[in-house]
């Protein structure tokens, strides 16, 4: 996540505190300050001896000069560009505390620039204005406005350009260390107390009333380094402030005094405002407020109070809670609702109601289309089944037809082994047995090599018995066998059984045939040869398929 950073400066330095955000708090990963005193120093001698325009130009240099230091001491810490969060102390704006008649919320700010134009000394309608909430006093509304020179936050947006740093806020420091006290434990609720923030050259002095910023001043400290020297001066401001805190409180009183600092800061003057006060002096470390990184914990800043504002923002912005004052993002009055949004909610609803009808059809449609998809995924899953089923049954029908021929082949076989020539006439090397293209018998393809054609003749005539349909090609030379130089191609189309009431018989002329095996008298079949084109043609085999 990315880092927030953090800054304010005075006369003499600039406090920066770095931390992550983890959730809605931060983990503080580096807080210190950077000495600028010479910057600033030559700032003021400017300042004193030029006129107006010189004095101008003469300062954005100097800012320049300062933001420069800044983003040196950054960029040694590898903190480089990027969002800042800017603290403005109390001597760079001016305070009015305004009474206003109860109005809408959305009304504030239109009323509270309206009375500031004439609550405030010199002031324009482009000086950057916030303000605050105090309540409601006998039925008038009390709010405390703030505003800023123009020229004021230009040098402090100046200083930033210089430094590379681009601001998102401009918050008035006591609002942020009031924040950040109202988190720790040390300001109990509903109390009144006056918070004191030591600075380099002087003091915040905030008034605080059931958690909310009532009155606050920011005074210079004696040009001394005795701490009981400071410490009586500052107890005089802190009457008067009390003073006048109180009165703009409606009567209630300051019950404590919390002095931001850690436990070693500022001893002497926690015993003189006790001693000259009477009141319950309590002492705030802000680094105990927040989650601290190891390296930071294990080496805190000196003057630590100093870096209570700072810390309040960061936490702010972590928590998601709005700057009570913020010159860069004031509250402003809400942009009217026009017809025009009104108009364009109504056709937002009425397209809404529209595309919900659409989006009904649409989804009946792809219901449909799913279902259709799913149906035609069956239906290719049935086609690949009926594909497979149709080759089972035509394998099923070849063996029926086979099996209906209602041929005996041992007998037929027997036959045509009784008939055949001697081997050294014939060489037969392929004999299919199939249903050929005819309902009932079969066919014998016979083909191998014979010693002359004359052999051919006779074979083949000799298996024309009992209707047996014999053709063969005529005697074809083939030099491939010197003791069998003719091709034998014949093919023998052979009658079922005879069956009686659903019983086969066998063939029909078995016992004639067996008697003239018998006999050693081979069976002739009748003379004449069938017309060849009447017969069926004979199916082609390869070797290898013979019964």
């Amino acid at each position: 996540m990315a880092r927030l950073l953090a800054i304010e400066w005075d006369e003499r330095e600039a406090r920066v505190a770095v931390a992550t955000p983890h959730g809605e708090e931060v983990v503080v990963e580096d807080a210190f300050a950077i000495d600028i005193s010479a910057a600033a120093a030559a700032d003021a001698a400017d300042d004193a001896s030029q006129d107006d325009a010189s004095r101008d130009d003469a300062s954005q240099g100097n800012a320049s000069q300062v933001g420069r230091c800044i983003a040196q001491a950054l960029a040694a810490r590898g903190l480089t560009g990027g969002d800042v969060l800017v603290g403005l102390g109390r001597t760079s704006i001016e305070l009015r505390s305004i009474s206003l008649p109860p109005a809408p919320p959305e009304e504030l700010p239109d009323m509270v620039r309206f009375q500031a134009m004439q609550a405030f000394a010199a002031i324009s309608e482009d000086w950057p204005l916030d303000f605050v909430e105090l309540g409601a006093q006998d039925g008038t509304l009390q709010v405390l406005a703030a505003v800023v020179s123009p020229k004021q936050v230009e040098q402090i947006l100046r200083v930033c350009a210089a430094a590379e740093l681009a601001p998102r806020c401009l918050v008035l420091r006591p609002f942020a260390a009031a924040s950040l006290l109202s988190r720790g434990d040390v300001l109990a609720e509903g109390r009144n107390a006056l918070m004191v923030d030591m600075l380099a050259d002087g003091a915040d002095l905030t008034a605080i009333s059931r958690g909310q910023v009532v009155f606050m001043r920011t005074v210079r400290r004696p040009a001394t380094d005795d701490p009981a020297v400071q410490a009586r001066a500052l107890v005089g401001e802190a009457r008067r402030t009390i003073g006048a805190a109180q009165a703009q409180m409606g009567g209630q009183r300051i019950e404590q005094v919390i002095i931001c600092g850690s436990e070693s800061e500022h001893p002497e003057l926690m015993q003189a405002l006790a001693d000259a006060l009477s009141l319950e002096v309590v002492r705030f470390d802000p680094f105990r407020a927040v989650r601290l990184a190891r390296g930071l914990e294990r080496q805190l800043p000196a003057d630590a109070g100093r870096y209570t504002p700072l810390l309040g923002m960061l936490a702010d912005v972590a928590a998601g809670v709005p700057h009570a004052i913020d010159f860069l993002n004031p509250r402003k009055r809400p942009v009217p609702r026009s017809n025009r949004q009104r108009n364009v909610l109504i056709a937002a609803g009425s397209l809404a109601a529209v595309g919900v009808v659409v989006l009904g059809v649409w989804g009946g449609l792809k219901y449909l289309d799913r279902q259709i998809a799913d149906l035609n995924a069956q239906v290719a899953e049935l086609d690949k089944q009926v594909a497979a089923a149709r080759e089972l049954m035509a394998d099923v029908d070849a063996v029926s037809d086979f099996v209906g021929g209602d041929v005996t082949w041992l007998d037929e076989l027997h036959e045509l082994a009784r008939r055949m020539p001697g081997a050294e006439q014939i060489k037969l090397n392929d004999v299919t047995i199939t249903t050929g293209n005819v309902k009932r018998g079969g066919v014998i393809a016979l083909k191998g090599h014979v010693q002359n054609a004359d052999v051919i003749a006779r074979f083949e005539d000799s298996l024309r018995y009992e209707d047996h349909v014999v053709r063969g090609r005529s005697a074809i030379p083939d030099q491939k066998s010197a003791d069998y130089p003719y091709a034998l191609d014949t093919t023998v189309t052979v009658e079922p059984d005879t069956y009686d009431r659903g019983r086969s018989l066998g063939r029909p002329f078995r016992d004639k045939l067996r008697a003239a095996a018998d006999a050693d008298t081979p069976a002739r079949a009748p003379t004449g040869t069938p017309d060849a084109d009447a017969d069926a043609q004979p199916a082609q085999t390869t070797e290898g398929d013979a019964a």
